[in-house]
């Protein structure tokens, strides 16, 4: 497949999900100031822990991550959920789901995997 256009649907699903996120906030976020905020089980962030949060928040476009919503917020946003997987199933298909993960990371990943394909494709010729 493409590398050129499963990157495109990676940042295509992004700027959906991100649109979604920002207009239903299933979440309940809450931000404070730098480096402090909530969610709706009045916890640190779900992904704490992460090495690409910043003081503001997640400092990297991570598909995986936009697509996905804890167990408590589901039940309350059904609808946005739905769509949510419909997209992040769309994401699995095309090997992009991956959580916790750059853009760029996966963007190596899928280009060494697609070179090697080449490699192997070629070796007999």
């Amino acid at each position: 497949m493409n590398l050129v256009y499963r990157m495109f649907m990676y940042d295509f699903l992004y700027i959906l999900g991100d649109a979604l996120i920002k207009k239903h906030n299933p979440c309940g976020i809450q931000v404070f100031g730098p480096g402090s905020a909530t969610c709706v089980q009045d916890l640190e962030w779900c992904c704490r822990g992460c090495r690409y949060i910043g003081p503001n928040g997640c400092t990297v476009a991570c598909l995986g991550c936009k697509l996905n919503l804890c167990e408590t917020t589901r039940p309350a946003n059904l609808e946005v959920y739905i769509k949510l997987v419909n997209m992040l199933n769309i994401a699995r298909y095309y090997q992009l789901s991956e959580i916790r993960s750059s853009r760029q990371k996966i963007y190596h990943e899928l280009a060494d995997k697609n070179s090697l394909r080449y490699a192997r494709a070629t070796r007999y010729i």
